[in-house]
């Protein structure tokens, strides 16, 4: 998907910027893909809404929020899943 966008970008060293940091982050999109599998279904969700916001020629402001909250979404699941981990962690330390 991503490589796909950047194919349309005429800014060289940008798509290379992008291409070093998505090789950067390829073992965490799978670890997230591990840990929280319900985050890829809505990665796809999300996903389309771009494709149809670039189709429909939405505004560059538009794409970029819905691109933003792609990015923010993982985040926060990323977040509540170390949160989820660590009050784990205590219960089990309790339970010692």
């Amino acid at each position: 998907f991503h490589q796909a966008i950047y194919e349309h970008c005429p800014n060289a060293e940008l798509i290379e910027d992008l291409r070093q940091t998505s090789e950067k982050l390829e073992v965490t999109h799978r670890i997230a893909f591990q840990q929280i599998p319900y985050r890829g279904w809505e990665s796809i969700r999300e996903h389309q809404l771009l494709i149809k916001l670039i189709e429909s020629q939405a505004s560059f402001a538009e794409i970029e929020a819905a691109a933003r909250q792609h990015k923010l979404g993982t985040i926060e699941a990323f977040r509540q899943q170390r949160e989820r981990l660590e009050l784990d962690a205590l219960a089990s330390a309790r339970e010692v």
